[in-house]
């Protein structure tokens, strides 16, 4: 490991100790997002922001058929030990579904979740430059997570309830097969698992040298 590596880990190490409140307002970091992605030369993906996305009708109410949608092709489909190691793959999966079954955009989107007052899952944007400018930086995972933003800002997370199960053993007594995590983007230090946006679209996984990673599928 170089030293500038090493700078940014110590950095990384340091940061996610800490959130900043600004960093709770969902759509403020999830704005910073997209102009991040755009800093890299990035596609960002159509995003058109609805507000009234919640009390539109798409043959019936928008929750239960994404729940229903959800739940029949992934989460009655997989085992949560294959969800929780595959948050990429899942998330552009439900992104897939959500499109063709119900005509629904929504936003790959890669960052961090809080939990108990630390960031999880956290590279900072200077490490993931770095990453992304020095091909020769070659590693076989990437420490971040991914999820969807739907048009107004809300978050559909589909492994993130089964990695807490079984890395952290939280939640344990629960059967994740018929839920996902659905939240606003209206978060505070209360929010269970705050989700924090680093970039997005599809774009930057496929752009970094990653050693293959196998998909428990």
């Amino acid at each position: 490991m170089n030293l500038q590596v090493a700078l940014y880990d110590w950095y990384d190490n340091y940061s996610k100790r800490r959130i900043d409140e600004e960093e709770y307002n969902y759509k403020r970091m999830f704005e910073r997002a997209i102009k991040n992605t755009k800093d890299l030369g990035l596609r960002t993906s159509y995003f058109q922001p609805n507000n009234n996305f919640k009390s539109s009708s798409i043959n019936g109410s928008v929750d239960e058929n994404i729940n229903a949608i959800i739940s029949k092709n992934i989460l009655q489909k997989f085992l949560q030990e294959q969800m929780m190691n595959n948050c990429f793959y899942f998330s552009e999966l439900a992104q897939y579904f959500l499109k063709t079954e119900l005509n629904i955009d929504s936003t790959l989107t890669l960052g961090s979740v809080g939990y108990k007052g630390q960031k999880i899952f956290y590279e900072s944007f200077k490490k993931l430059k770095y990453r992304f400018n020095n091909k020769n930086f070659k590693t076989k995972g990437l420490n971040l997570h991914a999820w969807l933003t739907l048009p107004d800002y809300s978050i559909i997370d589909i492994s993130i309830l089964s990695t807490f199960k079984y890395c952290y053993e939280e939640f344990f007594k629960c059967d994740y097969r018929y839920f996902y995590y659905l939240e606003t983007q209206y978060q505070n230090e209360s929010t269970l698992i705050p989700h924090f946006p680093i970039l997005v679209g599809n774009d930057y996984i496929h752009n970094i040298s990653l050693d293959p990673i196998k998909l428990y599928l």
